[in-house]
């Protein structure tokens, strides 16, 4: 129920971390008394400091599919002050090896790889930063839960229960989705497990996982280089639970993908691509009067299209939305940045190569106002 959701939120913040399929084990700058600040020339914030993540060093540590390796995933550590200097990793006494890096496509995390004899056979990593040390339990890779699957994936807040199980079950009819993995950031009006219980019996749907995912969405401007809570989730789906998976298909549950017919992660599939991007078109209820409406509102509701959104011929204008994205793990480069709206290449850039742009009138989803 709700309170051990609370209890447990409170153990994954103190980074101790039980084994689980879609537990955490969360490191906290507060054990090496250090703390992140917000981007010294990012302009003053609209929102309070509430949306800014000043105590996440390790959103997740956890198995890699290649043996004796493990990952460690976080923010940006580059405004931590104090400075914390490499980090140690050590297993059973013995110090690992470890590659440490920030995400090359200009997104604001940071990986950590560490590898080292019999690291299979640990149980737990003991991480030394200052002259102080904390200790992680090691979580299972989820990879072999959606190996071969077709993958829907999304972040989601208090969207109500009826409107993703909607989003779902459309998905898995129009484009052969049999997987969901949705990381739920911090929802007050239900538990993880009840949104698993909300989807649970869509005939074609094999496999669940929600994730509790209790960081702090971050501040705007800057480019979003204090906004990690959205990218990190992108990127430990990608590393924990995706790289097996045949295809992924990442929307929020207020977007639907129309496909014309012909759903694209198949057309993804028949291209030597490593991903599809694909815009939007706004729709929205004829008239809504008063909130309590609003929240009897679902997906199939949205019937009117904005008509400088569409020529006379009805083919396409420059799309108001910003794109969204399907990809095939297999094929994405180690160092390919997963963006909400974009696939990168290095120096935060749009990498061309490696995408493949859907064809006018071919792909395109409906954003739900």
């Amino acid at each position: 129920g709700g309170g051990m959701a609370s209890v447990w939120t409170w153990l994954q913040r103190l980074g101790t971390g039980r084994k689980r399929p879609d537990g955490l084990s969360t490191l906290s700058l507060s054990a090496f008394r250090a703390a992140r600040t917000p981007s010294a020339d990012r302009p003053a914030p609209l929102e309070t400091m509430e949306r800014f993540d000043p105590e996440t060093l390790v959103f997740d540590l956890f198995r890699d599919t290649a043996a004796n390796r493990v990952v460690a995933l976080g923010p940006r550590i580059d405004t931590i002050v104090p400075a914390l200097g490499p980090l140690l990793f050590r297993a059973g006494g013995v110090e690992l090896d470890v590659e440490a890096r920030p995400a090359r496509s200009g997104l604001p995390l940071m990986r950590w790889t560490v590898s080292g004899p019999d690291l299979d056979r640990a149980d737990r990593i003991e991480v030394t930063a200052r002259g102080r040390r904390a200790e992680v339990a090691i979580q299972p890779s989820g990879a072999s839960l959606f190996s071969g699957r077709r993958v829907l994936f999304t972040l989601s807040q208090d969207n109500h229960l009826a409107w993703i199980r909607d989003w779902v079950e459309y998905h898995v009819r129009t484009e052969g989705i049999d997987a969901l993995l949705l990381y739920d950031n911090g929802s007050t009006r239900y538990a993880p497990d009840d949104v698993a219980a909300a989807v649970a019996g869509i005939d074609g749907l094999a496999q669940v996982t929600v994730v509790s995912w209790p960081f702090p969405y971050g501040l705007s401007g800057h480019n979003g280089q204090d906004r990690f809570c959205q990218v990190g989730a992108l990127e430990h789906a990608r590393r924990r639970f995706l790289p097996l998976a045949r295809g992924i298909l990442n929307l929020d549950i207020d977007e639907v993908a129309v496909n014309g017919g012909s759903p694209v992660l198949e057309r993804l599939e028949a291209t030597a691509s490593a991903a599809a991007v694909f815009s939007g078109f706004w729709a929205e209820v004829p008239a809504v009067a008063a909130p309590a409406e609003r929240d009897r509102v679902r997906h199939r509701d949205c019937l009117l299209g904005r008509l400088d959104q569409i020529e006379p011929s009805g083919s396409r204008v420059e799309a108001p939305c910003r794109t969204k994205w399907a990809a095939i793990p297999a094929r994405l480069a180690d160092d390919a940045g997963l963006a909400v709206h974009a696939m990168l290449g290095p120096n935060h850039r749009s990498d061309p190569a490696s995408v493949w742009r859907v064809g006018e009138g071919a792909m395109h989803f409906c954003h739900l106002r």
